[in-house]
């Protein structure tokens, strides 16, 4: 099986990794905050440096902007307690008569376009606000310099066949595919179908059951060493077979929505599945946009940016994946090819429209044989594109922030690799759920900052998040473990030929043909909450300063185990609700006030036991949950029955699994993890539904850091050990006050409530209860949050 190197990477990465972090770890008014970062310091929280003031995503009509208008706006964003700025660049919202009135709009990646980037990286170094810059204009990252390595797909043609008959005909043609189709109708980002295919294998199999959904097929065969030309000689067994051809080709996906030069071609997305494509992009833009800004890289221009993913193929593809997959699996992939296909693609516009579904399967060989391939392609993208990025960036002295949702690899994994992990708050909906992805994968990788991009939303008016919202999706992030927000955004004041004021995602001018939608948030001049800015930074400032102190806490190792995480099309026209869009485990989690990170599969295999705790990465904690996994690597088993063995709690809701993942050796391997699940069942602690956690962990001795007396927690609670003590992050998402006696489960000499909104200390206690433990009576604002701090 795979041995996927995220472990061996991450630790040859830690020391580049502070290096990198460098040029966001300074606070520009002379003092080195992150010097000694396990210290907290009252100085500090109560008027904490730019780099924990929120910073702002500042979009750019392309490269139509003028100096005068830049200065302004800047001095503006410092003014409202803005900590930062991020440029993304691009055409979003710009009508066909907007681009032809105005040449500038596409110019990104010129000379002219990154000399205005130097423009803004002079004033906001003078100003002490760090800067990062959007890898390219638009998303997936691609352009026009794009030309060799585009992305790549495999299509499939099929054609029946009844037997016994002797074939000796042409092979089925490959045709533009359904998803394509839909994608022409919904979003324009498909080229014209790429009629240069190449032929990569030729299968056949027998149809079990036409009726079936999917379709049941066995006796996989491979023929493609009995083609000749197009043409195929076979002679086919008796009954009803299926003859299919696979073809290799370009996806055809465009950049999205892009402001390069229009001279220079279309802007197509490069293969992220291996190296050149990369290369290509690094060619294309990042060699100018170091050479043109090589003074201010690092600071005040501290990094480059990589939006979500949205990839769209039939199935995502690579020249040479066939011996690729051979070498890292030992077996053949070609005569399975019919079964990683799905009805609708693998497009991530498609995604929240569509449940896409296989369009043929045989028995659980399908799905083993899918474990394997998106083993092999999340190998394949961190190889051909997060690493060599990574080090690149390095190698330039910037830091690298990406969005890993959407990618190829697992999630977490993603995230985990790169400088700075970022969530948001559209994917999802925002969830609870979701956002712990970015946060727990910086927590078990090591990395002090974990961003997001905040307070957007599908709306129905781009400025109609009230102060209210602010206060809870920016609690919401900071509970979940980010301490770095990024405000979705600000437009560059620019007016259409229209007449209108220009912002990028307003529905009248969506480019999403179809879908008139709205995303928020305006956060302009002309936003009602706009004055009461500089408090609100000044809030969540004081927030992303305490919880990017000392280390992470959390009691739970929870196994993330598909390794991606479902995107939904989540509208917000009538506000936000209380914890919406979590999952069954979360709400029980959260009611008891229990801490709690997300692992993935790798980072359960790397895991070990420490000092009594289950150690994952520099994360530990006291006990492990599995839930509805259905399959594991021996590796993964062999690793829970140790830490079962050592005495660290391991709990199983849905069963523990009964097979191997993935289809090399199964019948070996599936053995080995029947054993380890017969040792293991005797040591797990069985749990049936999520309302069974909250007794399970009592008796298993693990105890929420914070208690109240009431049977349900009302907070979401952040936890981080400090040099002196702890901090607790108690944030009270309902509209109502809160009023509660809180008992302190760690050790301590007493504790102070500090208020964000002021700064001020708002409670000192050394009360103890009969039990001896530190308690308290505090009140929480509705929609707002408390910081806790003990001290030993």
């Amino acid at each position: 099986m795979i041995i996927f190197p995220m472990h061996r990477a991450r630790r040859a990465g830690v020391a580049v990794l502070c290096l990198a972090l460098a040029f966001s770890c300074c606070d520009r008014s002379g003092a080195d905050v992150d010097a000694d970062p396990d210290h907290f310091s009252l100085k500090v929280w109560n008027d904490p440096p730019m780099q924990f003031r929120p910073r702002l995503r500042w979009w750019w009509p392309g490269g139509s902007v003028e100096e005068d208008e830049l200065a302004r706006e800047l001095r503006l964003f410092q003014k409202q307690g803005f900590g930062g700025i991020e440029i993304q660049p691009f055409s979003c919202g710009l009508t066909e008569a907007d681009l032809r009135a105005d040449p500038q709009i596409q110019t990104v990646g010129t000379e002219d376009f990154f000399g205005k980037a130097a423009t803004v990286c002079r004033a906001a170094e003078e100003l002490e606000m760090p800067v990062s810059l959007t890898f390219g204009s638009g998303w997936p990252t691609g352009g026009p310099f794009i030309r060799e390595h585009k992305a790549r797909q495999l299509l499939m043609a099929s054609t029946a066949v009844t037997g016994p008959v002797r074939y000796d005909g042409p092979l089925p043609v490959a045709s533009k595919p359904t998803y394509h189709t839909t994608l022409d109708t919904v979003i324009d980002i498909m080229a014209p179908f790429d009629a240069e295919i190449d032929l990569v294998a030729v299968t056949a199999a027998g149809i079990e059951d036409p009726d079936s959904t999917p379709r049941e097929i066995s006796g996989m065969v491979d023929l493609t060493e009995s083609v000749d030309g197009d043409r195929l000689v076979w002679e086919v067994p008796g009954g009803d077979w299926i003859l299919f051809a696979f073809y290799e080709n370009r996806s055809q996906q465009r950049v999205f929505p892009p402001a390069y030069s229009p001279g220079t071609g279309e802007a197509f997305v490069h293969d992220h599945l291996r190296r050149e494509g990369l290369e290509e992009m690094i060619s294309g833009f990042g060699i100018p946009l170091v050479d043109s800004l090589d003074e201010y890289l690092g600071s005040p221009l501290e990094g480059i940016f990589v939006d979500s993913f949205e990839f769209s193929a039939e199935l995502p593809w690579t020249t040479g994946f066939l011996e690729r997959f051979r070498e890292e699996t030992g077996y053949d992939l070609r005569p399975y090819l019919p079964l990683l296909f799905r009805d609708h693609g693998e497009a991530k516009w498609l995604e929240t429209m569509f449940t896409s579904e296989e369009m043929y399967a045989s028995g659980e060989v399908g799905e083993r044989v899918r474990e394997d391939y998106e083993e092999v392609r999340g190998y394949l993208f961190h190889e051909g594109y997060v690493r060599p990025l990574l080090d690149w960036a390095h190698s330039r002295g910037l830091a690298l922030r990406m969005q890993n949702h959407g990618g190829y690899a697992d999630f977490l994994d993603g995230y985990g690799e790169v400088d700075i992990p970022e969530s948001e708050g559209l994917y999802a909906g925002g969830s609870y759920d979701f956002l712990k992805l970015a946060a727990s994968a910086g927590h078990t990788s090591g990395r002090r900052y974990i961003s997001s991009e905040a307070f957007v939303a599908i709306v129905g008016d781009p400025r109609g998040i009230t102060r209210e919202d602010f206060y809870l999706l920016g609690g919401r992030a900071l509970s979940a473990g980010v301490n770095r927000l990024y405000h979705h955004g600000y437009p560059y004041l620019f007016f259409r030929t229209d007449g209108t004021q220009w912002y990028p995602f307003e529905g009248a001018y969506s480019p999403v043909k179809q879908l008139n939608l709205t995303f928020s948030s305006w956060s302009d001049e002309g936003h009602p909450v706009w004055p009461e800015f500089p408090t609100l930074n000044m809030y969540l400032a004081r927030l992303c300063y305490a919880f990017s102190r000392g280390r992470h806490r959390a009691r739970i190792a929870w196994l993330h185990q598909d390794g991606l995480f479902p995107d939904t099309l989540t509208m917000h026209f009538h506000g936000f609700a209380e914890g919406e869009g979590d999952s069954p485990v979360t709400q029980e989690l959260k009611t008891l006030g229990m801490p709690f990170d997300r692992i993935s599969r790798w980072g359960l295999e790397g895991a070990h036991v420490e000092n009594s705790c289950l150690s994952v990465g520099p994360a530990c904690y006291s006990g492990l949950l599995i839930t509805d996994l259905r399959a594991a690597t021996p590796a993964m088993m062999t690793v829970m029955e140790t830490v079962a063995g050592a005495g660290i709690p391991v709990f199983v809701m849905g069963g523990l699994p009964a097979r191997a993942s993935g289809y090399s050796d199964a019948e070996a391997r599936d053995l080995e993890v029947a054993e380890i699940n017969r040792r293991l069942s005797e040591q797990v602690v069985e749990i049936s539904a999520p309302d069974e956690l909250g007794a399970a962990l009592a008796a298993a001795g693990i105890k929420p850091p914070v208690t109240i007396e009431a049977e349900s927690f009302p907070y979401l609670v952040n936890w981080r050990s400090i040099e002196d003590g702890e901090l607790f992050l108690l944030a009270n998402q309902g509209t109502r006050d809160r009023r509660e006696r809180i008992r302190i489960e760690e050790e301590g000499s007493g504790f102070l409530v500090l208020d964000p909104q002021s700064g001020a200390q708002i409670l000192r206690s050394s009360e103890r209860d009969g039990l001896g433990r530190l308690t308290g009576e505090i009140s929480v604002p509705g929609r707002r949050a408390v910081v806790v701090r003990v001290t030993q």
